[in-house]
């Protein structure tokens, strides 16, 4: 079984070809693309998990197109890959969505780790989702149990309330079920 699903966005084949052949052995399944447009059009077919994406590509920037990656799939974690390296790109790529930033010529030991990175904060972020869902369905009003019209607007309110920073204060008598919720 596959650990993630790597997109390689890389102009040069054999650079492209390289990357594909370190990273498979490690049981990744690799797809490539060869320029923003291949890379967008992956996406689209394939629930890629991380993008390894070339700096400098024919006619783009590979920050451009970990933008477009992003606004398509906010979830995928993108590396990018340089020769030319220096700290400005690096930071402008880091604050444009990379994941981590590797300088060519490369070294595998490296992108590996940084992959491996990559792959456990996929995991923790699909955790954080499914508990979220799990927390919201939980905690929905539908699970608020009213019996008067009264109670079922409490109900109505605090579920307004809970999509706001506002604090809520339920008050009442002991024993009227204020802290029966799931």
């Amino acid at each position: 079984m596959s650990k993630a699903l790597i997109l390689v966005v890389e102009d040069d084949p054999l650079q492209r070809r390289l990357i594909k052949q370190n990273l498979e052995p490690e049981d990744y399944t690799v797809f490539e693309a060869a320029s923003g447009r291949e890379a967008l059009e992956a996406l689209d077919l394939y629930p890629i998990d991380i993008a390894v994406v070339d700096f400098k590509l024919d006619g783009e920037t590979g920050v451009d197109v970990i933008q477009k990656m992003l606004k398509r799939n906010p979830l995928i974690t993108p590396i990018i890959v340089t020769a030319f390296a220096n700290v400005e790109n690096a930071v402008d790529a880091m604050r444009q969505g990379a994941y981590d930033y590797i300088v060519k010529p490369i070294d595998f030991d490296r992108l590996l780790i940084a992959i491996e990175r990559a792959g456990e904060r996929q995991k923790l972020r699909r955790e954080v989702s499914t508990l979220r869902s799990s927390l919201e369905d939980k905690f929905s009003s539908k699970n608020f149990v009213a019996a008067s019209a009264a109670m079922e607007e409490v109900a109505r309110l605090i579920a307004k309330a809970a999509k706001s920073d506002a604090t809520v204060l339920v008050s009442g008598e002991t024993g009227t079920g204020k802290d029966s919720w799931p």
